[in-house]
């Protein structure tokens, strides 16, 4: 199958990469040959990936949060149109949610961060930029509903939770053909990134 728009280059015949291993550069603009050091991501951090259809992608997110028990959890996508559909279905399903994206007015988004702080909200669906600065106390996981697009974007993402020496659990869900994304990560950012599945309404993560 043909990749999707990440810019890590398609799957070979054996299964690897056809591009060279990703990178992020000093520059920006993307995945390019770079000697900058990897991002280092926090050691109190558990990291998995969920496989899951696009299709039913939003709904085996809810059950993952339900099974980890988080409280206060970090949706991250990569378009902040899409936010919007994905925080109205966790709400159809129960799960109070909201969005976070540059879109929003400085009081809306004063207004959904406060939510989410006290614990009226227990998902917020975000976008990289809106997330970029921002301190979100109690965030006990992060999902990542659509893949980051370099090493530098997943550590981003997964540095939302964990804070502060406390534990943290970074979640990616994506198809078994997009697997080799997430190895290329995990072999770029030095972390162990398993695949997990959800068994019994428990989210069973691999070693």
């Amino acid at each position: 199958a043909p990749a999707e728009d990440w810019g890590w280059g398609a799957p070979g015949a054996a299964g690897e990469a056809s591009s060279p291993a990703p990178t992020t550069s000093s520059a920006g603009g993307g995945l390019t040959a770079s000697t900058d050091p990897a991002p280092v991501l926090a050691s109190t951090l558990t990291h998995a990936w969920l496989p899951a259809r696009k299709t039913h992608r939003t709904d085996a997110l809810r059950r993952a949060l339900h099974a980890l028990g988080a409280a206060r959890a970090l949706v991250f996508m990569n378009a902040a149109g899409r936010t919007h559909d994905t925080a109205h279905k966790l709400n159809a399903r129960g799960v109070p949610s909201a969005v976070l994206h540059g879109i929003l007015g400085k009081e809306a988004r004063k207004a959904v961060l406060a939510d989410f702080e006290a614990g009226r909200l227990r998902a917020l669906v975000v976008s990289d930029v809106a997330a970029r600065g921002l301190d979100f106390p109690g965030c006990d996981a992060v999902f990542n509903l659509e893949l980051p697009t370099d090493a530098a974007h997943y550590a981003h993402r997964a540095g939302r939770t964990g804070r502060a020496g406390r534990p943290g659990v970074v979640v990616t869900l994506c198809e078994q053909r997009e697997a080799f994304v997430v190895e290329r990560l995990a072999k770029r950012l030095g972390v162990s990134i398993p695949e997990a599945r959800l068994e019994a309404g428990r989210l069973e993560m691999g070693t």
